[in-house]
């Protein structure tokens, strides 16, 4: 059997339309400086956590497909590629602590397996739950504990791994067939998504009270939680007939819809620290657009919000740390004008980009 390639646990919606090419040179505001990472060598790379040291962590790989690999940089040291699990040729790394340890997953010779990194240890494969074949892992907290699924012959279960690295199946939401936990807070609060033919549903576990429901906010179809903050905050997005839409839970368990960019349809959702500050993609007049979201600004389009433009466009930001910054990415004017993009590979051109709150 062929070697399996790590998923994507989000959707993330990349449209460059042409009217992107008119994002301003100059932000009026001035709220964030910009550090233009780059890019991996011949293809792309996307960023999927930050910690508090500004470490990134994500996913780069060759155009048109070619090999994927589990990245970490750092601002003493630029890029390191992770690598991959034995008889394995791709791997993506979906969240970092504040201790620099990386959590996320690596094909092997013939299954897909979450592992942890660190530098010490390198890659260390966390395996799956009896019986099971196939694992990732989306999420770690400050402790130590790590969670996302394992799955097999009985289907898919969410789980988590305390610091010891013993695994604990979370089960499913009453009624549903499968589940996958995308992040823990330092309480060691998990959320995720319990599944069924039907549809999705969001929950929200403790070890006292077990996995329980975060309402679907009215109107809506689905829902799916992506992560949670230390206050208990839940982000993550819903699906209706108001199309793709960012949610935000408050520690009560009350939804409520971020709203869209002007011009835009939808939104999404994707990273948020402890003071509420929630980063994301969202449609607008100009395509696909970074945001950041406030409840005492709303939603805001971050192209506006940069002290100096150096010529990008910022097409999505994905994770947000406690100290306000922000990692995403996007693509150079430059590079757009002059054709680099193609219909086939899109995401050709896309660099990484660290903003930094102006102090």
């Amino acid at each position: 059997m062929p070697a399996r390639k790590p998923t994507t646990r989000f959707i993330i919606y990349l449209a460059l339309l042409a009217a992107s090419l008119q994002v301003s040179g100059l932000a009026a505001s001035g709220t964030y400086t910009v550090l233009d990472l780059g890019k991996f060598p011949g293809g792309s790379a996307i960023p999927l956590g930050i910690n508090s040291t500004a470490a990134v962590v994500g996913r780069a790989e060759r155009r048109h497909g070619g090999e994927a690999r589990a990245f970490i940089w750092m601002l003493q040291g630029g890029t390191r590629l992770l690598g991959v699990l034995p008889g394995g040729d791709s791997s993506a790394a979906f969240a970092i602590n504040d201790s620099a340890q990386v959590v996320g997953s690596s094909n092997t010779q013939n299954q897909l397996h979450a592992f942890q990194w660190t530098a010490a240890k390198r890659l260390v494969d966390l395996g799956t739950l009896p019986g099971d074949t196939d694992s990732e892992a989306f999420g770690i907290n400050n402790p130590g504990q790590i969670v996302g699924y394992s799955s097999g012959p009985s289907g898919q279960h969410a789980l988590i791994a305390d610091a010891t690295g013993a695994l604990q199946n979370l089960g499913t939401l009453p009624g549903d067939t499968g589940s996958q936990a995308n992040d823990i807070n330092d309480a060691g609060t998990v959320v995720g998504v319990s599944s069924n033919p039907q549809g999705t549903r969001a929950f929200r576990w403790t070890k006292t009270g077990g996995m329980q429901e975060l309402p679907t906010p009215g109107g809506e179809t689905s829902a799916v939680a992506l992560r949670i903050n230390s206050t208990g905050q839940v982000l993550g997005r819903s699906i209706g007939p108001s199309g793709l839409q960012a949610v935000l839970w408050q520690p009560d368990g009350t939804p409520v819809l971020l709203g869209t960019l002007p011009g835009g349809n939808y939104s999404e959702a994707f990273g948020i620290n402890q003071s509420g500050q929630v980063v994301g993609a969202a449609g607008s007049v100009q395509g696909s657009h970074a945001f950041v979201w406030t409840v005492a600004t709303g939603l805001q389009d971050l192209n506006n919000l940069l002290s100096v433009n150096p010529g990008i466009v910022l097409l999505g930001a994905l994770s947000v740390n406690d100290k306000g910054m922000i990692v995403a990415f996007g693509s150079r004017l430059q590079d757009l004008k002059h054709g680099e993009m193609d219909d086939e590979d899109h995401a050709a051109n896309h660099h990484i980009f660290l903003l930094t709150p102006v102090p």
